[in-house]
């Protein structure tokens, strides 16, 4: 039975692993103009690091991305015996692989820690279903003080309340999915931290001394936060990092609720049904907008690529005219030459 939890807690590192492949084939190829943005920054970064040199651009994502490229770059050169090159001239003479190095490194560091992490629940809840919840994270993920505008631009004011609370509005709108987990998890905390007690102290005390519920009601209030820094320079990949909490949130809330033996006032095949219909209805949630994503990401590898090939059939017709015509000037010009010489 237990080899078969296992292979459950598989389907989901696998289904990340597929998705990753899947969207990185549909970008296309690192050159292409909207791809090389960050991209060839952090490799560039990584090879600066990789040769004991000071970056200069240790920004986002930080350090730990460019460190950990740098050693990738590091151990792919060593381990390739048919370059002869230095690092830096191999790695500037081949950017395109060493990215896709980069990039399966870290996706498969994610696929192994996602596995990982739905092992560490199963192991910790005894319940494969709560784990599958936690191990939802990042497929419920999407993606400044001075001034009201982007980066430093705008008024020059903390707030601008119309815009500010509008700015909050479109990021629900962007990520309904994650803020339906976020209403859904304060609501739980509001009914047993607040309200199921009643007004008695000594069971709201008790409530809030267990550490499943604590840490629920310290990520809730991360991502509140979070989205109320995020909504003066509003973009849903600066919310990432709270947001792929979602599946953790998710996992605590049912892993309180097993601790006070809630699911024993209902119907158990209940509560799993509800959880397979979270489940179902955020895999086909998140199945459509990765095919959306992959057909629009398509189109514009296409487009770019046969704009490159354009461009690279112009010059080719550019560089043969030139020479053509140098080719001809040079010929009049030797038939003038060796013309007076003979009449001379």
């Amino acid at each position: 039975m237990k080899k078969l939890y296992v292979f459950a807690l598989l389907i989901l590192s696998a289904i990340l692993l597929f998705t990753a492949a899947f969207l990185h084939n549909a970008h296309g190829p690192y050159w292409l103009s909207y791809n090389s943005d960050p991209e060839y920054l952090y490799l560039i970064s990584s090879l600066t690091l990789a040769e004991s040199k000071q970056t200069g651009s240790p920004g986002h994502p930080g350090s730990t991305l460019q460190i950990l490229g740098a050693a990738t770059l590091k151990i792919s050169h060593a381990l390739d015996f048919s370059e002869k090159d230095s690092l830096e001239f191999a790695v500037l003479k081949n950017p395109e692989f060493y990215l896709t190095i980069i990039n399966t490194v870290l996706v498969t560091l994610n696929t192994l820690l996602l596995f990982i992490i739905g092992l560490t629940a199963f192991i910790l809840s005894k319940n494969i279903w709560l784990s599958l919840l936690l191990q939802l994270s990042p497929f419920l993920s999407n993606n400044i003080i001075t001034h009201t505008g982007f980066y430093g631009n705008g008024v020059p004011e903390i707030l601008y309340l119309p815009n500010y609370f509008n700015n909050i509005i479109n990021l629900c709108l962007l990520n309904p999915l994650l803020f339906l987990v976020w209403f859904f998890s304060a609501g739980f905390i509001l009914r047993f931290g607040c309200f199921s007690a009643g007004v008695d102290k000594a069971a709201r005390k008790v409530v809030w001394q267990d550490t499943s519920f604590r840490t629920l009601s310290a990520v809730a209030t991360a991502q509140m936060f979070a989205v109320l820094i995020v909504a003066k320079h509003p973009a849903g990949w600066y919310l990432a990092p709270v947001f792929s909490l979602s599946g953790f949130m998710l996992f605590l809330t049912f892993l309180y609720l097993q601790k006070i033996n809630y699911f024993n006032n209902f119907n158990l095949k209940k509560g799993v049904f509800f959880i397979v219909i979270i489940l179902l209805f955020t895999c086909a949630w998140r199945i459509v907008e990765i095919r959306n994503l992959f057909m629009q990401k398509s189109q514009i590898k296409q487009e770019s690529l046969a704009v490159y090939q354009k461009m690279e059939t112009l010059i080719f017709i550019m560089h043969w005219t030139k020479h053509f015509m140098s080719g001809r000037r040079s010929f009049r010009l030797k038939r003038l030459f060796y013309g007076e010489m003979a009449t001379g």
